[in-house]
C-alpha cells in the first residue's frame, strides 16, 4: 500500500470497530488497484472521509435546532475532502436557501443534520462508484 494510502494519511486512526458506518458491514474486501495511484489515492480519501462523516455526532438544542458538540470528526472530513470547515457545518446545521428572492439562513433540526450527511455519504460513494466503474470499462474496451 502507498504511504497515500495509509490510514494514518487517511486519519483513519482508530480500529474497525470505531467507524459506525463498518460496524454493521463486512470486514475485509479483496485489495483491487485500477490504474494509475492517484484515482486509487482519492478513492481512499472518499471513503475515509465517509467513514468519519459517520462518526459526526449532531444533538439538539432546547430550541430543537442542530448543534455539533465536537467538530473533530468533521475537521477530519474536510481535511480530507479540502473544504472549509466553516463551509461544511454551515451547510449541514443552517444552510442558505433561496426564498422568493431573498436569501435566508434555515435552522436544521438533528433529524434533518443526520439526513444531510447521509446523503452526503450516498452522494460521494455513488459518484466514486460510476467513476471507478467508468475507469474499469475505459480499461478493458474488449470486455463490453
Amino acid at each position: 500500500m502507498s504511504a497515500d494510502c495509509k490510514p494514518e494519511t487517511l486519519l483513519l486512526d482508530g480500529d474497525v470497530e470505531d467507524y459506525e458506518y463498518l460496524n454493521k458491514s463486512r470486514r475485509e474486501v479483496d485489495g483491487c488497484t485500477v490504474g494509475s495511484p492517484q484515482p486509487s489515492k482519492d478513492l481512499f480519501r472518499l471513503v475515509a472521509a465517509v467513514l468519519h462523516i459517520g462518526n459526526i455526532v449532531i444533538n439538539s438544542t432546547r430550541s430543537d435546532d442542530a448543534v455539533m458538540p465536537d467538530p473533530s470528526q468533521a475537521e477530519r472530513v474536510c481535511h480530507l475532502l479540502g473544504l472549509p470547515l466553516s463551509e461544511f457545518t454551515k451547510a449541514v446545521l443552517r444552510p442558505r436557501l433561496l426564498a422568493g428572492r431573498e436569501w435566508v439562513t434555515q435552522a436544521r433540526t438533528r433529524q434533518e443534520a443526520l439526513k444531510e450527511l447521509s446523503a452526503l455519504c450516498k452522494t460521494l460513494y455513488e459518484r466514486s462508484f460510476g467513476m471507478l466503474v467508468g475507469r474499469i470499462n475505459r480499461a478493458a474496451p474488449g470486455l463490453r
